[in-house]
């Protein structure tokens, strides 16, 4: 071979091949010994960081979750700042139970209310436990999260019309109380005691009980309780019961001018959010009479005017109109013909015209006018169309369950309102 005539053997050179191969496998081995330590402890810094980044983020969501509703509850009822931080607490611990597979614990947990700008601040210290960053001699990673929730939904004030006229007797007036009293659950919930939302009540068949408030309203005049329209400039308007603005009644309950006349036992029940006496108070109807639609819609408006917060008492008190943050709204519901009047034209001829030009009045007040036909014919049908504010506000039902949807839709068209607003 040519190496040995250089003088070199075969086992030599054997040995220094061996040799040589044997340095390089040692200085990978060095190598590699001096890059997987560095490398094996960034990735268990990088895996610690990760844990304690996951639960702060967990803790983030949880905070969102517990200012928002913290914030609602501030804005719909009288809680205290200890009721609230309750509120806050029991909404974020259900939403961080899933943290604690991470091994994280959260401390330090505050809620700041403040009420004059309608917001709420939750705060929270999360802490992890680490594992492999134990060997840098960090045996946790702390962060400080917050969040900030501003809840401004709107006041409803909604009066609801409801016809309790003979018509309505048996199933239909059943009908009618479940569908009143779904949408009081809706809007108000079995537990509300907010003020943020209230409901007024405007029974009505051949004229409307005005109970506490027929003095008031009649100048003294009713005998019965029960009053009609005026005439007059005010007549299809929510001018204020004064002199000259008084509504009308029988002079002789017992021998009335209009043979049409009857005093419904239901008075008019002014806005309230308790949901027992709303409810309560719908179940006590019964149903009696012609039907003077006309008033009906009257006092739906008359209920959630401002210009009659002299009438009612103080927690029923409607707000102005143009309020940013208030929704007025009224429900007509009907299942027959206008056909009993009193003044402003012929006798028991005029409920419809009359309807629907307090109706226009209303509107032009920026007052959301929703309308139920429930079984009534073509022309009751037509004047409530006439009355609402859109097509869109607008239920024919001919079912007690389409009664009870259209109810139910209304309801929570005006809980999506009262968010968006």
């Amino acid at each position: 071979m040519c190496f040995e005539r250089f003088g070199f053997k075969k086992g030599l050179l054997r040995g220094l091949t061996t040799q040589t191969a044997g340095d390089e496998r040692g200085g990978v081995a060095i190598v590699f010994g001096l890059v997987i330590i560095p490398a094996i402890a960034f990735l268990g810094v990088a895996l610690d960081s990760w844990r304690a980044f996951d639960s702060a983020s967990a803790a983030s969501a949880a905070l969102d979750a517990a200012a928002l509703a913290t914030a609602r509850a501030m804005s719909d009822d009288d809680l205290s700042d200890t009721e609230l931080t309750e509120v806050a607490n029991s909404y974020f611990d259900a939403n961080t139970s899933s943290s604690a597979s991470n091994g994280a614990s959260y401390s330090n947990f505050t809620m700041l209310a403040n009420r004059d700008a309608n917001t709420v601040t939750v705060t929270v210290d999360t802490t992890v436990p680490t594992t492999f960053t134990k060997l840098m001699k960090v045996n946790e990673i702390a962060m400080q999260r917050s969040s900030t929730a501003t809840y401004n939904a709107a006041k409803i004030e909604l009066a609801m019309m409801l016809d309790v006229t003979g018509s309505m007797k048996g199933q239909k007036i059943a009908d009618l109380k479940d569908a009143a009293k779904s949408a009081t659950d809706i809007l108000l919930g079995e537990d509300n005691t907010g003020k943020r939302t209230r409901i007024a009540l405007a029974p009505y068949s051949a004229s409307v009980n005005a109970g506490d408030y027929a003095d008031r309203v009649s100048d003294f005049t009713s005998q019965d309780g029960c009053v009609f329209e005026r005439a007059g400039a005010h007549a299809y308007d929510d001018f204020p019961p004064l002199a000259g603005t008084f509504l009308g009644s029988e002079s002789d309950p017992e021998d009335p001018n209009n043979n049409h006349y009857a005093c419904p036992p239901a008075p008019v029940l002014p806005m309230s959010d308790n949901v027992t006496l709303i409810k309560d108070t719908i179940n006590s109807y019964s149903a009696k009479g012609y039907t003077a639609g006309h008033l009906g819609i009257a006092w739906s408006w008359y209920l959630i005017s401002p210009d009659w917060s002299g009438v009612w008492p103080a927690e029923s008190q409607p707000v102005n109109y143009g309020e940013e943050d208030t929704i007025k709204a009224v429900i007509l519901m009907t299942d027959g013909i206008f056909n009993t009047s009193y003044e402003n034209g012929a006798q028991n001829r005029t409920s419809t015209n009359q309807a629907r030009r307090i109706c226009d009045n209303m509107k032009a007040q920026d007052v959301i006018v929703y309308a139920v036909a429930f079984q009534a014919p073509g022309s009751a049908r037509a004047t409530l169309e006439d009355c609402a504010s859109t097509e869109d506000h607008f239920f024919d039902a001919s079912s007690g369950e389409q009664l009870k949807k259209a109810f139910r839709d209304i309801a929570i068209n005006l809980k999506q309102l009262r968010i968006s607003k």
